[in-house]
């Protein structure tokens, strides 16, 4: 490990580290975890060092320790005017030092982790919903995160097959109340109002020429 970082800085790397290898986060995401991180770390690194200074003082006070000088020990320091939380500046400084740490290894990368996000979130989500999901996590939307997904993802596609599970789903209800509810559950979804309008009009058109089939085949019968 490099010398320029202090122990609570080494603790907060390898807790980057670890939590990495089970799931990619963003940079704001991670950032946010390091000062959590930071903040818990030294706290109770005062708590340990206080705890220590009170035992020394009691150990200084017995007559069978009267050979024993608490400000002889080796890691004894004034733990009590230690300020209860970290020194903004400092923490500042160490995460991002940490936080360049990673980018530069590649460990936190938002255009990768964009990308990925892109994809998976395609299978349910239209490009608005996807977007505003991005922003939540602290990431800006831009035309390069999403250059590849009209290939990935057919929008169209996902729409129909979303529409369609609704449309099974609410059977028993009205034409009017599916009509009205596919429509908003792609509205919601973050779809165009030009793609909910053509998928719900096109589901509405295949459950009516459905209906139209079953009738017919019933009266065959």
């Amino acid at each position: 490990m490099h010398k320029k970082y202090s122990k609570i800085e080494k603790k907060c790397l390898g807790y980057a580290l670890r939590i990495l290898m089970k799931k990619d986060y963003t940079e704001e995401q991670m950032t946010q975890k390091l000062y959590q991180k930071y903040d818990k770390l030294y706290k109770n690194m005062v708590e340990r060092e206080r705890e220590k200074q009170e035992q020394r003082e009691v150990f200084t006070g017995l007559d069978f320790l009267d050979g024993y000088d608490a400000h002889d020990a080796p890691d004894a320091h004034d733990a009590k005017n230690m300020p209860d939380a970290p020194d903004a500046n400092i923490m500042d400084d160490a995460v991002n030092r940490i936080m360049t740490e990673l980018k530069g290894r590649g460990y936190i990368d938002d255009q990768r982790f964009a990308q990925e996000f892109i994809r998976s979130q395609g299978k349910k989500y239209g490009e608005y919903r996807i977007r505003q999901n991005l922003k939540r996590k602290g990431i800006e939307p831009n035309a390069q995160m999403f250059e590849h997904f009209e290939e990935s993802n057919s929008e169209m596609g996902v729409a129909e097959s979303l529409a369609q599970k609704y449309a099974t789903k609410n059977r028993r209800k009205g034409v009017d109340k599916i009509r009205a509810g596919i429509y908003a559950h792609l509205m919601y979804r973050g779809f165009s109002a030009e793609i909910a309008a053509t998928v719900t009009s096109n589901t509405m058109k295949n459950i009516d020429r459905d209906n139209h089939d079953r009738d017919n085949h019933g009266e065959g019968d």
